[in-house]
């Protein structure tokens, strides 16, 4: 019984810490994103030649310390983030995705 209570309370920190670590991360990301934008000024978000307001997820992670594919699942999951899409302009280059603050670009 005790074995048993020592498991649930192990999984119950385990996903306590999990949560704080994903919550850390989307507000770390999410600042970044936001100030860097407002930085911008009133520069156009639909200019398609030169479009800043967008970051690709290796700029994003490298700034924020963070592994890409971390930087890319925070993005997904945060409601205040959007993807622009996928650029692939020729065939043998990599596919890049965007990404930007919803309240700048969007809505």
């Amino acid at each position: 019984m005790g074995g048993l209570i020592s498991w649930l309370i192990l999984l119950t920190c385990i996903k306590h810490t999990k949560t704080r670590k994903e919550e850390h991360d989307k507000k770390r990301i999410y600042n970044w994103l936001y100030n860097e934008t407002k930085k911008l000024g009133n520069k156009s978000p639909y200019d398609y030649n030169y479009n800043p307001w967008w970051y690709d997820a290796r700029d994003i992670a490298r700034h924020n310390n963070l592994p890409i594919d971390r930087v890319e699942h925070i993005c997904t999951i945060h409601k205040e983030i959007v993807l622009m899409g996928k650029e692939d302009l020729w065939p043998d280059q990599p596919v890049k995705e965007k990404w930007a603050v919803r309240k700048f670009v969007r809505d």
